[in-house]
């Protein structure tokens, strides 16, 4: 691939509880039921993601992509991994799949067909498997569409570290707050592009000087924006938030767009589904709050993302 693959165990937050995790993607991946998703049983509701044309006529073709898997475990993942890539336990170890756990999504009716519960929630967890994809295949990329991204991540960031510290009240914090977390989201999650231009990127999101860009990058050290721990400290430096710590913003963060957001945070597929889901209205997360703070960014995202990725 383009790139080399990031998974959700590269992230700091997976690495907090990596033990468990692995354990519940390992017992997930080995005791779950695959569906043959070209098989007479599933048919119903191929037909029925055939017909959100509104989204995109290829979602149907993303369904028979061979790495994509929908598996009906033993038991619910975890809010935050529905979704996610792993390597492919049960094939080609060297390969890796996409895994989309439907547990008490999709079951087998009495005539021995599959039935879909929720296609909307089932369109949006295909959305997010697509991301995945095009992101490791280097698809998403363009300007407007990363900066649409990181606007929104940095609206949300943002209205976190409000909430805690009412910083909307204090003359120039809230941008100085948008130009940190906008070029944390193009440095370590999106993770793509050149330092030079995302700090510009970041500075026009933020709306600020060139002085006062210069200032605030003349702050920032190596590690500044390693991961959100880090990230956490360099808000505190900076922004002078001596009481910010990385557990209360996770606190609060999942308070307010529910726990399925969480690696939102540190990795670009899962920040991606934190707007799609909303954009497609099966209110998997706190969708009208997402909407609201995420803002016009939100919109314009979604409209460009669907036609990259599926």
């Amino acid at each position: 691939m383009a790139q080399e693959i990031k998974t959700l165990n590269t992230t700091f937050l997976f690495q907090q509880h990596k033990q468990e995790f692995e354990k519940e993607m390992v017992e997930f991946i080995n005791a779950g039921k695959v569906i043959d998703i070209s098989s007479k049983e599933f048919e119903d509701i191929a037909y029925e993601v055939r017909k959100q044309q509104k989204l995109s006529s290829n979602l149907v073709e993303f369904l028979n992509f061979k790495g994509l898997k929908l598996v009906i475990g033993k038991k619910p993942m975890p809010r935050m991994m529905k979704v996610f890539m792993a390597r492919d336990l049960k094939g080609d170890r060297n390969k890796y799949a996409i895994y989309i756990d439907v547990y008490g999504l999709i079951e087998l009716d009495d005539n021995g067909k599959y039935v879909c519960h929720n296609i909307s929630v089932l369109i949006a967890n295909l959305i997010y498997a697509a991301t995945i994809h095009a992101y490791h295949l280097d698809k998403i990329t363009g300007t407007s569409t990363i900066e649409d991204a990181a606007h929104a991540f940095a609206n949300l960031f943002t209205n976190i570290i409000n909430y805690l510290f009412k910083i909307n009240n204090i003359n120039g914090l809230r941008n100085r707050c948008l130009f940190l977390s906008a070029l944390y989201f193009l440095n370590t999650v999106y993770k793509k592009s050149r330092f030079s231009v995302n700090v510009n990127l970041a500075k026009k999101i933020a709306n600020i000087t060139e002085r006062e860009k210069e200032l605030l990058v003349a702050y920032l050290e190596v590690e500044s924006f390693a991961n959100i721990d880090y990230f956490m400290h360099t808000c505190n430096d900076i922004l002078k938030l001596k009481e910010l710590e990385l557990q209360s913003f996770l606190a609060t963060w999942i308070k307010l767009y529910t726990p399925g957001t969480m690696f939102a945070l540190e990795y670009f597929p899962a920040f991606s589904a934190m707007l799609t889901d909303a954009y497609v209205g099966c209110f998997l997360n706190n969708q009208s709050t997402i909407e609201k703070v995420a803002g016009n960014a939100m919109v314009a995202y979604c409209n460009d993302i669907l036609k990259k990725v599926i």
